[in-house]
């Protein structure tokens, strides 16, 4: 049986408020113990759903170069 994302999560929530352990709910839901963490931590706001995290100088340059920028102004991004 295969179930989507949220359906992993509500299960694993569903389990944790069964009074589970990490090792049982790994077992059951075929999930791994940093997937739970984070769905836990997710449940209670203590994580956010999508990191808010800054890019990369390399990746800044990549998406420059997709928008058709020259090499010259590439390479003074800092």
């Amino acid at each position: 049986m295969f179930l989507k994302k949220e359906e992993k999560e509500q299960l694993d929530l569903k389990l944790a408020m069964e009074n589970k352990n990490y090792r049982t709910i790994a077992k059951i839901a075929h999930v791994s113990f940093i997937d739970i963490g984070k769905i836990f931590r997710r449940y209670h706001g203590q994580e956010p759903e999508v990191p808010n995290k800054n890019p990369s100088v390399t990746s800044k340059a990549f998406q420059m170069f997709k928008e058709d920028n020259s090499r010259s102004q590439v390479v003074y991004l800092k």
